[in-house]
């Protein structure tokens, strides 16, 4: 899987070089999940301007799943134009039918968009190497608690604490 965060900023836009080193976009993450172009954008923020970058030649085809409705989230909707999808049959229906400037929304009922959200992440994942990852974590926090305390211990003995 491979995550690319087109756009991070909350609130508004910030352009300008004083935001060049953390990005001045809103929310946009485009999720691939192999060496080809993204098919997931989560958020739709002004971020969303940088995915032709992403996508090379190639147009999008994929699913935009919105957070939620604010603004920050949304701004990019009207800079993501047809022509980023031009290889996607459906892109002549929306070009006669509502003009160049155009993008679809598809409602998905919540409940079923967790699952389907669920359903890949289950299938992605390598469920033994995960179990093994949650173990490896608790021996972690099990050994720095231990520390912490034989620390502790070592600095209250010298009346530091």
């Amino acid at each position: 899987m491979k995550i690319t965060i087109l756009g991070g900023r909350g609130s508004t836009p910030a352009p300008g070089d004083a935001f060049r080193r953390f990005g001045g976009h809103t929310s946009c993450i485009a999720v691939s999940l192999d060496d080809g172009g993204p098919t997931l954008l989560l958020d739709a923020g002004t971020g969303i301007r940088n995915v032709a970058a992403v996508l090379g030649e190639q147009p999008f085809r994929g699913t935009v799943l919105l957070g939620h409705l604010h603004w920050d989230h949304t701004a990019g909707l009207p800079f993501f134009d047809v022509t980023t999808k031009a290889g996607d049959n459906r892109a002549a229906w929306f070009v006669k039918r509502y003009g160049n400037r155009c993008y679809e929304l598809d409602a998905l009922d919540p409940n079923d968009l967790r699952e389907r959200v669920q359903e890949q992440i289950v299938t992605s994942l390598d469920l033994l190497a995960w179990e093994r990852a949650k173990e490896v974590e608790q021996a972690e926090v099990a050994s720095m608690r231990s520390f912490h305390r034989a620390w502790n211990a070592q600095l209250r003995q010298r009346g530091g604490a």
